[in-house]
């Protein structure tokens, strides 16, 4: 849980809730295939009734790029945090988070942070209730339904019948603890006044492969860029959602990087005004979609990429998805009219309309991968520093150097080309 104690004059909420390893395909209200068997959501069921869904945002395939993105609104190949199995999971120091930003913006008077499960929402319904009249951003991510896929308490769900052995009917498992989470955030949510609060609940990622449900099929779930793991639930409720969108469905191209500025725009303030000049924003505010207001921000597409197991990079824009593995492998999915993306269009002739959006996606995609990758660093045996950096599509590069990345100070170093 992230809680922060904000001093805005006119009282304005924000609650993110985060749900582990939930995908689309796991909550009735995103998902009506009927061989789909979803586990009973009536908390979740009654912020889509009286929100707004969104059925196109994406996320990454697994859970740390997605938080970093959310937390600094930057893709992951700009923080570092491209896996939860590569590098240290740290975001880099100079990086201007959330409620550092929030800070900045003089919202923010006081604030603290600890990590929440959900036995924390005790802790989440005192620390709103101690917050009296001034304004709050809580951030609380539930580790449900993560593995390991267990038995929940029976008050909270009606599974009755499973065991306590996570591999005995595991969707079974999983759906449990799907019910139980629901149940929990129907506690919270009874102590949230959603007049002065928007409430904001989204999956980090896709389901997990072994319980993912039609229409994704197997190896399309987390840790894959198919929709199955990209594409997540993300639904908004409350203050800062206009009547006239309540109980209705978004079809808005939007990414996780974009809560960053979103949140921010919804306390008043400007993540282009607050974040560093060094750093590289690709967080655009969808907060004028909950007013009922054009929607104008953006490049119009997205980037997802995920470096667990084979190397893939995803790159969308309006209907069409272009997949490209570290391989060489390629692949292009219609994915308004194949959202299992069963046909691989390039397995057959393009028409003159897939054709163009094969080249714009391509095109797209270099502007975003288009950076040197370090191979290796170290020092040789004549204590020499040496790196060796990927081909990359450039004029040029140059290297600066820093003692410390609080404060970014940085010093141009010479380069020897070899």
């Amino acid at each position: 849980m992230i809680g922060c104690l904000c001093a805005t004059v006119a009282q304005a909420n924000v609650l993110l809730i985060i749900a582990d390893d939930l995908g689309m395909d796991s909550l009735s209200v995103f998902n009506s295939d009927p061989a789909a068997s979803c586990a009973s959501t009536p908390t979740i069921d009654n912020l889509y009734s009286n929100g707004v869904a969104f059925a196109r945002y994406y996320a990454y395939s697994t859970c740390s790029p997605t938080r970093a993105s959310i937390m600094t609104g930057r893709y992951s190949f700009r923080t570092g945090v491209v896996s939860p199995e590569i590098g240290d999971y740290n975001l880099p120091s100079n990086e201007f988070t959330l409620p550092e930003a929030l800070i900045e913006s003089g919202v923010i008077t006081n604030g603290y942070s600890t990590y929440a499960t959900t036995d924390n929402v005790n802790e989440s319904i005192d620390w709103i209730s101690r917050q009296g009249t001034n304004s709050w951003f809580l951030w609380l991510a539930f580790n449900a339904p993560h593995i390991p896929h267990h038995r929940p308490p029976n008050d909270l769900h009606d599974y009755l019948n499973i065991t306590d052995d996570e591999f005995n009917g595991l969707l079974r498992h999983y759906k449990a603890m799907v019910q139980a989470m629901d149940t929990e955030m129907g506690r919270l949510l009874t102590n949230v006044n959603f007049s002065t609060t928007t409430v904001i609940f989204i999956g980090d990622n896709g389901t997990l492969d072994n319980v993912i449900q039609d229409p994704f099929p197997s190896k399309h779930g987390k840790g894959f860029v198919y929709e199955g793991g990209i594409r997540v639930p993300m639904i908004i409720t409350g203050a800062a959602v206009s009547n006239s969108l309540v109980g209705t469905t978004n079809d808005t191209l939007l990414h996780s990087i974009d809560l960053y500025s979103t949140i921010l725009d919804l306390f008043g303030t400007s993540a282009e005004e607050l974040v560093p000049d060094e750093l590289v924003l690709d967080s655009c505010s969808f907060a004028p979609i909950l007013r009922g207001e054009r929607y104008t921000c953006g490049t119009g597409d997205i980037m997802v990429r995920n470096q667990t197991g084979t190397r893939t990079t995803g790159m969308i824009e309006g209907d069409y998805k272009y997949i490209l593995c570290d391989t060489g492998t390629q692949e292009l999915y219609n994915v308004a009219v194949d959202l299992p993306e069963a046909t691989n269009l390039l397995s057959g002739t393009l028409t003159a309309a897939e054709q163009a959006a094969l080249d714009n996606l391509k095109a797209r995609l270099t502007t975003y991968v288009n950076v040197p990758q370090i191979q290796t660093a170290g020092f040789d045996a004549n204590n020499q520093f040496c790196a060796e950096i990927g081909w990359f599509d450039n004029d040029g590069f140059t290297l600066w150097r820093t003692e410390d990345l609080v404060s970014n100070a940085w010093m141009f170093v010479q380069v020897l080309l070899m």
